[in-house]
């Protein structure tokens, strides 16, 4: 709050087909957070774009506690990578159609190829020159695959 930023979910993203770890000496860590901070009381946020199927046939709210397998990127070296459903609910609740999505860890690039394929731009700072690299390459990948895709008429 000191800097104005207001924690509005602390969203736990649980991982069913998380990486095995070999660690004796503590559990195994099955989950991370996801933190949703604004700046201002009145911001924008589509939960109808999130909503999921309740039990009575109706779309729900989904909760805060989202279960999403992870999905691992061949030849990256990146430890940290996040699957692109999980961004896809983040950039769809988070941001209107045609908006600015910010990623400050770009890392890999998946908010960057999410935000673009829903319509949003991208804006996302890199510091390691390889991920960024990475990222770029596989943006341009993404984008070609998907501009050959063909449309059922």
């Amino acid at each position: 709050m000191k800097r104005g930023w207001l924690l509005r979910d602390d969203i736990i993203w649980q991982k069913p087909n998380r990486i095995p770890s070999g660690v004796a000496d503590r559990l195994n860590n099955t989950y991370e957070h996801v933190f949703h901070f604004v700046l201002n009381r009145k911001y924008f946020f589509d939960l109808d774009a999130i909503k999921i199927p309740g039990a009575n046939g109706r779309m729900k709210n989904p909760g805060d506690v989202w279960t999403v397998n992870t999905q691992p990127l061949k030849e990256c070296g990146h430890t940290a990578t996040f699957p692109e459903r999980l961004i896809e609910r983040i950039v769809l609740c988070g941001s209107p159609k045609n908006g600015v999505v910010f990623d400050p860890f770009l890392g890999t690039g998946t908010t960057w190829i999410v935000s673009d394929r829903l319509g949003r731009s991208c804006i996302g700072f890199e510091i390691n020159r390889e991920f960024f690299d990475f990222a770029q390459g596989r943006f341009k990948e993404n984008r070609a695959f998907e501009q050959c895709q063909p449309t059922a008429l």
